[in-house]
């Protein structure tokens, strides 16, 4: 009989789970309705979750055992770290699992906007061959990247346009990233600066209270009036009305949305019907390769359970149960 249980909310690559058997057993819940989830890790001792549902004190509370959240992903805005580090429990996730799937999700979103391969696609399929001659798109090659945030997705974006796509970077971030500057050329400006330069921007900031909203209206209208704008973050960090308020009024050019304040994206939404958008299902992440290494986020669910020291620690509680 399994020494510990391992709770999943949403289903994972059969890596994780092949990691866990033998260990530990594990069940995929059947639903994210609270009473289901605070039911479930009554007798949990672990649990994997993943971007959808919020995992706050009243879950921690109920799991008297639990030791130990794994974020299958990077961003644990959705679990609340604080409250685990004061109840001893432990948050791990999956720092660099993904970085390589954003990053060319992000490109090729800028490539697909640039080079209308939506709109060509949609027209081709109802016989409309004059969209050849009326909807040319542009080439990226000699634009202005304006990256915000350069960690590892962020850099490796820079990498891409810059020695990939012969583009200029310009990057925003609290620290100065000297092996871009180096390695790619990049070129470090204030926000208000990399807005008002850059043909096309691209937002690599977690959602935090200081970055909650920091593309506003003021920061849609500095940008170039076709401009494409690109979050695969976070969605909180875009005022969302705003940003649909720029596209309409012609602001900016056109952006490409992966992420959004509230997910899934309602039907009605005005993002829906606005034709200078290329939306996507908070899918930026996922690709065969990543949903492997974010799955075995269950090995530090493993380390911890056991008493060792995690790869890839959140936080640190300093009396974990």
């Amino acid at each position: 009989m399994s020494k510990w249980n391992v709770i999943l909310t949403s289903p994972i690559h059969h890596a994780g789970t092949d990691a866990l058997v033998g260990n530990a057993a594990w069940s995929l819940l059947p639903n994210l309705e609270e009473a289901t989830v605070i039911d479930a890790v009554r007798e949990a001792d672990g649990m994997i979750v993943r971007a959808f549902g919020y995992f706050g004190p009243q879950l921690m509370d109920a799991g008297s055992r639990l030791k130990v959240i794994g974020r299958h992903g990077v961003g644990v805005d959705n679990v609340d770290v604080e409250a685990a580090t004061e109840r001893g429990i432990w948050v791990v996730n999956t720092p660099e699992a993904n970085a390589e799937a954003v990053a060319e999700h992000v490109i090729g979103s800028m490539l697909a906007f640039a080079r209308r391969i939506v709109i060509a696609d949609a027209a081709t399929r109802t016989g409309d061959w004059s969209l050849r001659d009326r909807n040319y798109g542009y080439e990226v090659i000699g634009k202005t990247l304006g990256i915000v945030g350069v960690g590892r997705v962020g850099a490796r974006v820079a990498q891409i346009a810059a020695l990939g796509l012969n583009m200029d970077v310009l990057y925003t971030d609290v620290i100065d990233r000297e092996d871009l500057e180096r390695d790619v050329g990049a070129k470090r400006v204030p926000l208000d600066e990399l807005l008002e330069q850059s043909d096309v921007v691209t937002a690599h900031t977690p959602a935090t209270p200081q970055t909650r909203g920091m593309f506003n209206a003021d920061g849609f209208a500095r940008m170039k009036d076709d401009a494409l704008f690109i979050n695969a973050s976070r969605g909180p960090v875009v005022d969302e009305a705003a940003i649909i308020e720029a596209l309409r009024s012609g602001h900016i050019g056109g952006a490409c949305l992966d992420v959004f304040e509230e997910e899934p994206l309602a039907q009605d939404s005005p993002l829906m019907d606005l034709p200078n958008v290329i939306l996507s299902p908070h899918k930026a992440g996922q690709s065969d390769t990543s949903m492997r290494n974010m799955s075995l986020v269950s090995l530090d669910i493993l380390r911890i359970l056991r008493g060792e020291e995690p790869q890839y620690p959140v936080n640190r509680p300093s009396d974990p149960r």
